[in-house]
């Protein structure tokens, strides 16, 4: 092995667990360390089930626990068993970003594949020579921010994309590795996740074969085109069944 690179992601089975089982799975002699870290929600369980309630309808978040559990079951987002059982993947399960941090810092991996819920250290990002790499299911610089898959179809995007970028103290703002569009179909929300993701696989499957000279290829943003968007709140969700849009 060349390079060292990490996976490092929240114990999330849906979309992120996903894609990274398959590229373990497709490259298990590419992967150097792969770290597990607990997903924390922003808030209670049950003030996030009232809010997504009201957002998304009854129907919607009975469908989208549906989609949780059935993903537990059948383990299709079980990265970690499958680093595991993979000879030469070093499996690390952590309880803290912070102790992820310490870790990059003592071991010095060259990339960090993440997808973390707090912002990394700038002298941590520095670590990598190849930096860390995030996936964002938005067209970059435009829609930086939370749920952009949500307000690319509120507004009635045209074009979707996943961008593969590296990391920066700000949010989002990184320089872009790859950067993959898809045409808005007006498919219902999830199914739109699904495709953006399907897309990300591809980025990543695309940057573990190549790197480094996917990171040699990388792309400043241009920021006077960036646009930040927040976490949709109600009223959007009740917007966007208005229009006549759906989540499943």
């Amino acid at each position: 092995m060349t390079e060292k690179i990490w996976i490092a992601c929240i114990d999330e089975p849906i979309y992120y667990g996903r894609i990274f089982k398959r590229l373990l799975e497709a490259h298990p002699d590419k992967i150097h360390t792969v770290v597990r870290l607990p997903f924390t929600p922003d808030q209670s369980a049950l003030s996030e089930a009232w809010f997504r309630l009201r957002f998304m309808g009854p129907k919607s978040l009975i469908q989208l626990a549906v989609l949780h559990v059935k993903a537990r079951l059948a383990r299709t987002g079980d990265f970690f068993t499958v680093a595991r059982q993979c000879e030469d993947v070093n499996a690390v399960s952590l309880d803290s970003e912070q102790a992820l941090h310490r870790l990059v810092t003592e071991q010095q991996p060259d990339c960090v594949i993440a997808v973390v819920k707090q912002k990394v250290p700038a002298g941590c990002l520095r670590v990598p020579r190849y930096g860390w790499v995030n996936v964002h299911c938005g067209p970059l610089p435009r829609y930086a921010g939370l749920d952009a898959p949500f307000w690319c179809l509120l507004n009635e995007e045209p074009a979707l994309a996943t961008t593969l970028h590296l990391m920066e103290e700000t949010f989002d703002s990184g320089d872009i590795l790859i950067q993959k569009s898809i045409p808005n179909t007006g498919a219902p929300y999830f199914d739109t996740l699904n495709r953006l993701f399907e897309e990300a696989y591809d980025g990543f499957d695309e940057l573990v074969s190549a790197l480094p000279s996917t990171h040699q290829r990388r792309v400043a943003q241009d920021l006077s085109q960036r646009t930040y968007v927040g976490r949709p709140q109600v009223a959007d969700g009740k917007a966007f069944k208005r229009k006549g849009f759906s989540f499943f």
